[in-house]
């Protein structure tokens, strides 16, 4: 599901302050939204370069009440591809919070609505112990201070 994937409002809770009308009640969004925490965008870049600035602008502009943290790039092929989405993501001040380079070894199945299971995954040994993955991200986790938390994962 997406981010603003809900359903429609009830008229028990509605209210004139959104900026749009997106049956979005229930959706990662709308938490968001009321517990005041930042939203972490993680981006396919498989097909993207200079196109990530749209995508996430619109993101950002599509709810201006809801706090964009920065990007995870997922995906990414090579230094000179994470170079153009870095250029890219520059000119609208997004923050890239996490990098995950394109493995080709390491796939986990999704179906509609979302991903598999882990216990229906009889193979997620072989693709978690075959090949090496490397998360490097700057942030973890930003609190409503500003306090980040570095961290970096070799598995």
């Amino acid at each position: 599901m997406g981010l603003f994937d809900g359903v429609e409002t009830p008229p028990a809770v509605r209210h004139g302050d959104r900026p749009y009308q997106l049956p979005d009640y229930g959706s990662t969004a709308h938490i968001a939204r009321l517990l005041n925490l930042p939203v972490v965008l993680v981006l396919d870049c498989s097909h993207l370069s200079g196109s990530v600035t749209a995508i996430v602008q619109g993101y950002r502009s599509f709810d201006p009440l809801l706090p964009l943290a920065g990007v995870v790039l997922n995906r990414v092929g090579s230094d000179r591809h994470l170079r153009l989405l870095t250029l890219a993501l520059e000119t609208i001040q997004m923050p890239i919070l996490g990098v995950l380079r394109r493995q080709g070894g390491i796939a986990i199945p999704d179906r509609h609505l979302g991903l598999v299971p882990a216990g229906e995954l009889t193979h997620l040994d072989r693709v978690l112990g075959g090949d090496k993955v490397e998360l490097t991200a700057q942030y973890l986790l930003i609190l409503h201070h500003g306090v980040s938390v570095g961290w970096w994962i070799n598995l």
